[in-house]
């Protein structure tokens, strides 16, 4: 036998294994959710409700573009960090009274670590994105 000949068939041999793998997946549907509870979660009517109670809703969104739309979103987040507010009870810059974020694509990423992490976010979050 020829080296090349059992190269080649070598080659198609794990070309065949990795794309029979595709056909390991299988259809596992999720469960149907038979109860909802309002009260519980993180919801845009709690908010709206919580805000009715203050002068002021502050709805902060950001777009997505990946890594850009992230970048440009951490440095509206700074400006809001640096811009001070009359006091309230959240604290007294912007980024402390921000009651609802939004999010799609590189703008989602920016916007679920400053849920997770809070006005904590800008010592580390270069360092982690």
């Amino acid at each position: 036998m020829k080296p090349c000949f059992l190269f080649n068939t070598l080659w198609l041999v794990c070309y065949i294994i990795w794309l029979s793998a595709c056909n390991l997946v299988t259809y596992q549907p999720t469960e149907t959710i038979s109860q909802i509870e309002p009260q519980t979660g993180y919801r845009l009517s709690t908010a709206m409700e919580q805000a009715l109670q203050k002068e002021n809703l502050l709805i902060v969104t950001f777009s997505g573009g990946g890594s850009r739309a992230a970048s440009l979103g951490y440095g509206v987040l700074e400006q809001f960090k640096n811009t001070p507010v009359r006091p309230t009870e959240k604290g007294d810059t912007l980024l402390d009274n921000i009651d609802v974020v939004y999010g799609v694509s590189g703008g989602a990423v920016l916007a679920g670590y400053f849920l997770w992490k809070g006005g904590m976010l800008f010592p580390n979050l270069m360092s982690v994105f």
